[in-house]
């Protein structure tokens, strides 16, 4: 793990070569792959009670990060421009974009002043910056009333109307990077001292004010809600828990994953990516994303998108799944028959994706650009 100013799966670059490499083995090689996942299923979960609840950029990479170079111009057409709607310059390290209140909502921690960046669908312009203050948590989530992001002393509301910071809510904060998801009436955020993210904070978007505090035995280092559950990822200890927020039950779903990362629900199942610490480096034939079901945890599918996936983002629907990785740029996988039906090759570093607007949006920090993309 890094520094706890730098992003938590590093957000370094693959390769040219690398990048070439995995070009042709996308034409050599199936999209599954069972070589890269621990022999045997996981195990029917064991229940763990909860302790006590308490197209090419314009400008050089920003500083700081580790510099991408800059896609070597082909005389083949750019499939990432073939497919823009639009590229968008957003200063600040654009990240974790989320549709809410008619418009598209990122963090931009790396600006001079961290804040929260509104973008309008309708013409592709930003229309407001919010400051937010110190950037040790970057992280963000919306509820019905508000969008909510991380800072230092806590998180604070912010409100949609006046696009201003409408509250805070102190809790301690840990190093942390992602969604805060929303769920059963509450949100939900990982809450720690420096560098440990072992609690669970369950927050009324209400009264803004923390409704319970649940210890964990691990550090949690991703969060999503679904299929009435909130699921954490235990990255250095290679698992997946679900918690349920009715009997407030802990209970491990799968284990032994080799460097579980980010998590999505959709099409009924859980989608894991995996090989995501910054020194994995997985063949391209190697399964890199894990459908499991999330009752018994079992591997549904083992899906190899071709490239590493440290820091990979996922956004998953009923129809489509879709992954933001260093390599490929974006993919697409259909729930149907488990397969990557759709890539796009670029090389512009880490970065983070959602469907919105009738649109794909991905992101790069280090070129502080979000592309909308036809799906």
């Amino acid at each position: 793990m890094n520094s706890p100013v730098i992003r938590t799966f590093a957000r370094i670059v693959v390769s040219n070569q690398m990048l070439v490499a995995a070009a042709i083995a996308f034409s050599l090689a199936a999209c599954t792959s069972a070589s890269a996942v621990p022999s045997g299923a996981p195990a029917v979960p064991t229940v763990v009670p909860s302790a006590t609840p308490s197209v090419t950029p314009t400008a050089e990479p920003t500083s700081g990060r580790t510099a991408t170079p800059e896609p070597t111009p082909t005389a083949t057409e750019d499939p990432l421009a073939a497919r823009a709607e639009a590229e968008i310059r957003v200063e600040g390290g654009p990240d974790f974009p989320i549709e809410a209140f008619g418009s598209l909502w990122m963090i931009t921690p790396d600006s001079d002043e961290p804040s929260i960046t509104r973008l309008d669908p309708a013409t592709n312009e930003i229309i407001a910056t919010i400051p937010t203050g110190t950037r040790l948590c970057q992280a963000i989530g919306a509820t019905d009333e508000a969008i909510w992001a991380c800072t230092r002393g806590g998180v604070v509301q912010v409100d949609p109307e006046s696009n201003e910071v409408a509250g805070t809510v102190e809790l301690p904060v840990a190093e942390f990077y992602g969604y805060l998801p929303f769920g059963d009436g509450a949100l939900w955020v990982p809450s720690g001292e420096v560098a440990r993210t072992d609690q669970l904070v369950r927050i009324d978007p209400s009264t803004a004010t923390i409704a319970e505090t649940y210890s964990l035995e691990f550090d949690a280092q991703w969060l999503t809600y679904g299929l009435d559950a909130v699921w954490l990822t235990d990255t250095a200890g290679g698992k997946l828990w679900r918690f349920d927020p009715e009997t407030e039950e802990l209970s491990e779903v799968a284990s032994g994953l080799p460097d579980p990362g980010a998590s999505a629900i959709g099409a009924g199942s859980v989608w894991l990516a995996i090989h995501s610490g910054h020194e994995s480096r997985p063949a391209t034939d190697e399964a890199t994303l894990l459908r499991l079901d999330p009752v018994t945890g079992e591997i549904q599918a083992e899906i190899a998108t071709g490239g590493p996936m440290f820091e990979a983002m996922l956004h998953a629907a009923d129809d489509a799944i879709w992954f933001r990785a260093p390599l490929p740029f974006v993919g697409l996988i259909d729930p149907a028959s488990n397969e990557m039906t759709d890539s796009i090759l670029a090389n512009y570093g880490g970065g983070s994706i959602t469907v919105a607007f009738d649109s794909v949006w991905a992101t790069s920090i280090e070129f502080n650009t979000v592309w909308r993309l036809s799906p």
